[in-house]
Order: structure tokens, then sequence, then C-alpha cells
């Protein structure tokens, strides 16, 4: 893929999947309340941590972090590739 046209492509779904992100996080009943759960279940288990547990804690959220990020870019853009490839099956019908 022609280098300029890939860096557009990947800005694009940077922002696409923010705007989707917010939609859930605004919108999405069933998300807010586990995020509401996954809130007081983190405060919990972090008091009850000591300092270096609760180190190795942040490390494990932030590795968690990063990993959904490049899982949910990735599942974005085979999606983004996939419906380009199906609208040319289609078209060819």
């Amino acid at each position: 893929m022609h280098g300029r046209l890939k860096k557009y492509l990947y800005l694009f779904f940077e922002q696409r999947i923010e705007d989707v992100l917010h939609i859930l996080q605004s919108e999405s009943v069933e998300y807010m309340k586990l995020q509401s759960i996954l809130a007081k279940d983190e405060k919990i288990l972090l008091e009850a941590l000591d300092q270096d547990g609760q180190k190795n804690f942040a490390t494990f959220e932030s590795t968690t972090s990063s990993l959904d990020a490049i899982k949910t870019s990735k599942l974005y853009e085979q999606g983004f590739f996939d419906g380009i490839k199906a609208s040319r099956l289609f078209t060819k019908m």
C-alpha cells in the first residue's frame, strides 16, 4: 500500500475507533454498568495491595490496555478491508 495512503488510513482508523468508543461509552447502558463495576472492584483490589502489588497491578493494567488497543485497531482495520472486498464482490454480481 502506498505510504501516504497507508498513513491516512491509519489516522482515519484511529479517529473512527475513538468515535465509536465514545459513542459506546456514552450510550451503552451495559457498558457503563460494567465500567462502574470494574472501577469499584479495582478500587477494592488496590486498597488490599501493598505498594509493590499496586505497582505490579499498574503495570498489568497498562499492558492489558495496550493489548486491547492493538486488538481493537487490528479488528477495525481488518473489518474495513473485508468490507472493501465484500463491496467489490457484490458489485461484480
